[in-house]
């Protein structure tokens, strides 16, 4: 998974981090609605933005939350860096 929160991989098959268990439930929410956008629309085209709009109205809020959350959260890793950030 490296640092991502989630992927839709082969087979359509969405693979989800560990880590989503110490986010607030929204958030896990929008995580698991954009990887199930993704077995409709494979990358982030207008149409994959506007699918999930139908499904999750406030999600850019809650992307920025996550962002931001994601930001402040200590990812343990094994390299010597203490505190290394996700990416979406």
């Amino acid at each position: 998974m490296g640092f991502r929160w989630g992927s839709c991989g082969k087979n359509s098959v969405l693979h989800f981090n560990w880590r989503l268990l110490q986010l607030p439930v929204f958030l896990v929410d929008y995580v698991v609605a954009h990887e199930l956008v993704h077995l409709h629309e494979r990358n982030h085209t207008p149409t994959f933005w506007q699918i999930l709009g139908r499904v999750l109205p406030d999600w850019k809020e809650r992307k920025d939350a996550l962002s931001h959350r994601s930001a402040e959260m200590l990812w343990c890793t094994d390299s010597d860096e203490a505190n290394t950030r996700i990416e979406e």
